[in-house]
């Protein structure tokens, strides 16, 4: 789940910020690589699926497929949030 949220919060700051001057550069850059980036990172996602002792590769494949589809799925959402409060009003 923290995967999915930052995968949406990390949508939402890059669209304001690339569509709007409310975050400048800089900001962009310490929230989106730094906060965000230290947030969610796929490190330990990567180490527990490649990991995997079990010998049964279903259900981290399945993990595999379910978090990143959500993660994709989240970033676009967190886009379309972005777009729509960097709208001109």
């Amino acid at each position: 789940m923290v995967n999915v949220l930052g995968s949406f919060l990390i949508g939402v700051i890059q669209e304001v910020a690339l569509s709007t001057t409310l975050v400048p550069e800089t900001l962009r850059l310490v929230l989106a690589v730094g906060v965000m980036g230290g947030f969610t990172t796929y490190s330990a996602f990567s180490y527990r699926r490649s990991a995997s002792r079990s010998g049964a590769p279903s259900p981290a494949a399945l993990n595999v497929l379910l978090t990143t589809g959500l993660c994709l799925g989240a970033c676009v959402l967190g886009l379309l949030v972005g777009r729509a409060l960097a709208a001109p009003r």
